[in-house]
């Protein structure tokens, strides 16, 4: 990644906001709508946002191409001038409104989000391509991709040095996992076990942990797997689309979304699904107590899931 102290102002100044958020503004309707939309008034090419994450109701991130990065702070989005980066970025992960970090788009730089700017975190990671990121703190952050790297606030560490992994998530800093086409790792603070994975599951891309007792995992043909701190059991959903990202705010509160628009969600007894009209795939999604399903699709906008 060449980091060109491109004007981002040019860039972002017609970018335009739609929709307010839940906790504040005129009242959101019941089922999907838009809760962010990129525009261009001069008729150019529309970045769009790849990932999604958050801290809580009202404090979200999103980011994208070009370096397109806005946030939410308890109120409406907003477009965050990100300076000097011109990737895409993705594999977006929070642990509080200000400290932030995302991957670059096929590469392998991480950054967090300092000083009101994206920075990289760390010496260049070469030939080490980066998909996903999870952090504790400051001074304990993953990075999944071309294996499982760690970062201690002064340096990378590999942890893991084979397989491909898209998805990280983790509820501690003695409870982190990792999903891909290399399988499913878990760190329990002091290592990394690998987790077989039922046969019959398909591909995996997404993962969701609550707590040690509570991890969703999803993936191709409607896999859903469920690790209850000491088995992990594949679960019927009665659907065979892909699913690509997972999130909840407990266990009987869990949402899956598919490449096809539709939204899966768990309640502890059943599944059930909610089909946008859109239909565009679903690209990452996020949810937390007291906040709405949020997500971002192959429109390249935020959508938002309001339950009846």
């Amino acid at each position: 990644m060449t980091a060109v102290p491109v004007p981002r102002l040019r860039l972002i100044a017609p970018l335009a906001l739609l929709g307010a958020c839940s906790t504040g503004g005129p009242q959101i309707p019941v089922g999907f709508s838009t809760a962010f939309e990129v525009t261009s008034s001069d008729g150019g090419t529309t970045p769009a946002l790849r990932a999604i994450n958050g801290t809580g109701a009202g404090n979200v991130w999103a980011v994208g191409d070009d370096g397109l990065t806005i946030s939410q702070s308890g109120g409406e989005f907003q477009v965050a001038p990100s300076p000097g980066v011109t990737s895409g970025l993705g594999g977006l992960s929070a642990f509080d409104i200000h400290h932030t970090f995302a991957v670059e788009a096929a590469g392998a730089t991480v950054f967090a989000w300092s000083n009101n700017q994206w920075s990289p975190l760390g010496a260049t990671r070469a030939d080490r391509a980066a998909a996903a990121t999870w952090a504790a703190d400051a001074s304990d952050v993953w990075v999944a991709g071309n294996g499982i790297e760690h970062w201690d606030g002064t340096t990378w560490t590999l942890q893991v040095s084979t397989g491909t992994f898209s998805a990280l998530s983790g509820s501690f800093r003695t409870d982190v996992w990792a999903v891909g086409a290399g399988g499913i790792e878990h760190w329990n603070g002091s290592t990394w076990t690998a987790i077989p994975a039922p046969t019959t599951a398909g591909a995996l891309t997404g993962v969701w942990t609550a707590d040690q007792f509570d991890t969703w995992i999803v993936g191709g043909k409607g896999t859903v797997l469920f690790w209850n701190g000491a088995t992990l059991t594949q679960l019927p959903t009665q659907s065979t689309l892909d699913l690509t990202s997972v999130s909840g705010t407990s266990n009987n509160d869990v949402w899956a979304g598919a490449t096809d628009g539709t939204l899966l969600h768990w309640d502890g007894t059943s599944w059930t699904t909610r089909q946008s009209t859109a239909g565009k795939p679903i690209i990452d999604l996020w949810t937390s107590p007291g906040a709405d399903v949020l997500f971002v699709d192959g429109s390249g906008a935020v959508g938002r899931y309001v339950s009846p």
